[in-house]
């Protein structure tokens, strides 16, 4: 089942993490002993929001082995409560954060890192979604994002000039991969602290 998830090799290598960590124990002990590791992990100061990825992956992975027949009985750890989380309040930047920040990625040796911004500011993609990107994605007065966290395909209708500074850009600093971008995360960020922007 796993072969099937984008993100089904990441997703195998963390349940064996957390089998490891639970000492590898048959079904009958996995609820017990999942609720002294997250006890613990969370008291060392592990991310109550990786844990519940933990215990999300950990109910999926025994629900798929109760589907195929590897084991009968209730999934042990299906009716036991996530960490409840304190969502976070989202900020957004002003037109003076946007030039700040524009002016400093202008500045950047990476040529990649400012077009890449001014993506996510335009279409509200994230990060990986905008560094990613492919000429064919982007026709007909829109930018299309493929393979998104949602599972669903996003068309964004852009700026003519956005789209020219991007073919622009592909025509002149060429990754060879396919992509338009190279990889510019550490570049944004590095802009970003050199900012005022908390």
């Amino acid at each position: 089942h796993g072969r099937s998830l984008r993100a089904g090799k990441d997703t195998k290598s963390r349940l064996i993490l957390l089998a490891e960590s639970l000492g590898d124990p048959p079904t009958d002990q996995v609820r017990d002993r999942f609720i002294r590791y997250r006890s613990k992990a969370a008291d060392a100061g592990k991310s109550l929001a990786t844990i519940n990825r933990e215990h999300a992956y950990l109910r999926a992975a025994l629900n798929e082995l109760r589907r195929v027949g590897e084991f009968t009985g209730p999934n042990p750890v299906q009716d036991l409560r996530q960490f409840r989380l304190q969502q976070t309040e989202l900020a957004f930047l002003d037109h003076n954060q946007i030039t700040e920040l524009l002016d400093e990625l202008r500045k950047s040796t990476n040529q990649s890192a400012e077009l890449v911004a001014l993506i996510c500011l335009s279409t509200g993609a994230r990060w990986s979604e905008a560094e990613t990107l492919e000429l064919q994605q982007i026709r007909a007065g829109m930018i299309t994002f493929n393979r998104t966290k949602s599972y669903k395909n996003r068309s964004i209708p852009v700026f003519g000039a956005l789209v020219d500074r991007i073919k622009e850009h592909a025509h002149n600093h060429p990754t060879g991969t396919g992509r338009l971008f190279s990889s510019c995360y550490a570049a944004f960020l590095s802009a970003l602290e050199r900012t005022s922007i908390q």
